[in-house]
C-alpha cells in the first residue's frame, strides 16, 4: 500500500525554488531513509510529509485521500515529526510522553497505560519518575520517540535522529527505529546525510539533491587544487586526500582554473590489490572501511582522507573479494570525473566534463 503519493511537488522561500519534485511514492509498513547534503531540501520535504507546510503547487495523497484544508486537522493525527533536536519539557519523563495524548484529551486511564507501553518501548520505565532535563542526549532522544509513539502515529517522520549522539546511542536508536516498524507495523521516513547509516537500516532511499530527486546517493564530491611538482607536471590535488589526477585525467578546461571541485561517478572507479604496471588513470590508495549491498551491485566506502564510494557490479566483487580493513590501489577511468572551477574572482562554477 501507498502512504505518500506526491505529484508535481513544488516549495519556494522568498522566490527560491528548494524542492521540485516531479513524483514521488511512499510505501507503508516500511523504513524509508532520506538522503542528501544539508541544503538539498529534506527538512522541508519532511515538514510537507507532516502536514506542517503545503507546497505552493502539487498535489498530495495520504493512504489514497487527497490533502486539503478541510481534511488536513485530522491527518496530522495521523502523522508525528521527531525533531532534529527535541525539546524536553521541565517535568518527569512519564509527563513529557503524555503531553500529546492530553492535549487530544484523551482519559486518564488511557494515557496511563500509552505512556507505559511507550517507555517501555524504548526501555526508559524505569526513568519516568525522573526530570526529563537530566537525561543524557541518547536517552532524550528515546524519549521524543516515546511521546511520538504514545499517539499511535501510522507514520513516524524523524530529522537526523542520531546527529546528536554518540556511538553507542545512534545504534540503539537504530535498533529502536527497527524494532517500531517491525512490531507496530508503522512507516517510518527518517534523514541522514550520513552515506553509511541508511543501510544498516533499509534498501528504500529517497535522495535528495539540491531540492530534486536523484538516481544515486553515493556522490563523491571534492574540493580540489591544481599543483605544479618539481618535475613541472601539473596534477590536480584532492584537498584532504592523498590522492592526486595527473594530466590524463583532466580536461582543458580544468587546467585554467587553480581550484574548484571535483565529482567522482563511483561506478567508474577500479580497484587492485596489485600496483598498476603501467598507467591506468592510477590515482592512489584507499583503506575499505565499509562493505554493503546496493541492488544489484556492491558499494564499498573507502578511506582516503575522506570517504570515497565505489559502486563494483557482483560478478567484480566476487572475484576481487575485498575485506574491511584492506588497503587497496585506485584507478579512475577516463570518463570518470567532472569538474567545476572556479577562478580567482570568484565566479560562479561552471560544470566541465
Amino acid at each position: 500500500m501507498i502512504v505518500y503519493s506526491l505529484r508535481n511537488i513544488l516549495q519556494r522561500y522568498a522566490e527560491q525554488t528548494v524542492l521540485d519534485i516531479d513524483r514521488l511514492d511512499i510505501e507503508s509498513g516500511h523504513i524509508h531513509a532520506l538522503l542528501g547534503a544539508n541544503g538539498a531540501g529534506k527538512t522541508t520535504l519532511l515538514e510537507i510529509l507532516a502536514f506542517l507546510s503545503s507546497p505552493v503547487q502539487g498535489k498530495i495523497l495520504f493512504q489514497g485521500q487527497q490533502v486539503e484544508t478541510s481534511n488536513l486537522q485530522r491527518l496530522r493525527e495521523k502523522v508525528v515529526l521527531v525533531d532534529q533536536h527535541p525539546v524536553m519539557f521541565s517535568c518527569s519523563v512519564a509527563e513529557n510522553v503524555g503531553y500529546g495524548l492530553r492535549i487530544r484529551k484523551t482519559g486518564k486511564k488511557t494515557r496511563e497505560k500509552e505512556i507505559e507501553k511507550a517507555l517501555e518501548l524504548v526501555d526508559l520505565g524505569r526513568y519516568k519518575k525522573k526530570n526529563a532535563k537530566e537525561l543524557s542526549g541518547g536517552e532524550k532522544q528515546r524519549l521524543a520517540l516515546a511521546r511520538a509513539l504514545a499517539l499511535s502515529p501510522d507514520v513516524l517522520l524523524c530529522d537526523e535522529p542520531t546527529a546528536n549522539v554518540d556511538l553507542a546511542n545512534s545504534r540503539s536508536i537504530e535498533a529502536l527505529l527497527k524494532r517500531i516498524c517491525a512490531e507496530l507495523q508503522t512507516t517510518i521516513v527518517f534523514t541522514s546525510h550520513d552515506r553509511m547509516q541508511p543501510a544498516t537500516l533499509t534498501d528504500r532511499h529517497i535522495i535528495l539533491e539540491k531540492g530534486r530527486i536523484t538516481t544515486t546517493r553515493y556522490q563523491n564530491s571534492f574540493r580540489y587544487r591544481l599543483q605544479q611538482k618539481e618535475t613541472g607536471e601539473t596534477v590536480c590535488r584532492l584537498e584532504n586526500t592523498s590522492l592526486e589526477l595527473h594530466r590524463e585525467a583532466l580536461t582543458a578546461d580544468s587546467l585554467t582554473r587553480a581550484r574548484g571541485r571535483i565529482s567522482i561517478n563511483p561506478e567508474k572507479v577500479v580497484l587492485r590489490r596489485e600496483k598498476a604496471k603501467r598507467d591506468t588513470g592510477e590515482i592512489g590508495r584507499g583503506v575499505v572501511l565499509a562493505i554493503m549491498t546496493e541492488q544489484n551491485k556492491v558499494c564499498l566506502i573507502l578511506d582516503i582522507g575522506v570517504p570515497l564510494s565505489v559502486l563494483l557490479p557482483q560478478e567484480v566483487y566476487q572475484q576481487l573479494k575485498p575485506a574491511v580493513g584492506e588497503r587497496l590501489y585506485i584507478s579512475l577511468a577516463l570518463d570518470a570525473c567532472s569538474f567545476e572551477g572556479e577562478n580567482a574572482e570568484g565566479d560562479s562554477p561552471k560544470r566541465r566534463r
